[in-house]
């Protein structure tokens, strides 16, 4: 990304993650959450203490969720009504691989 698209993306980047996220706009959002990556732009909040990957994973964009993961975003991240990002994936309809294994396989 050249300096210039990197210069417009900042000052916005925080609202705009949250949706492109929801829309599953997944270039897009992977494209602004490396330009916020380093100043904390993964764990910004909305209205409601919603991270861009709590958005993702309410919204089912599950390329988006593994995506902000990659790219470091807190995978134990809570709304203000305590729901977690597993919670907001299991009731969205992504198909969760949540099988234990110990350490033998």
């Amino acid at each position: 990304m050249g300096p210039r698209l990197r210069a417009v993306l900042t000052p916005m980047s925080p609202r705009l993650l949250h949706l492109l996220a929801a829309q599953g706009l997944r270039a897009w959002a992977w494209a602004v959450a490396e330009v916020v990556k380093g100043v904390g732009g993964l764990e910004i909040r909305e209205h409601q203490g919603k991270t861009p990957l709590l958005v993702a994973a309410a919204a089912a964009q599950a390329g988006i969720v593994g995506d902000l993961l990659v790219l470091g975003a807190e995978a134990d991240a809570a709304d203000q009504r305590g729901r977690t990002v597993l919670q907001a994936v299991m009731t969205s309809g992504i198909q969760v691989n949540v099988e234990t294994r110990n350490f033998e396989g």
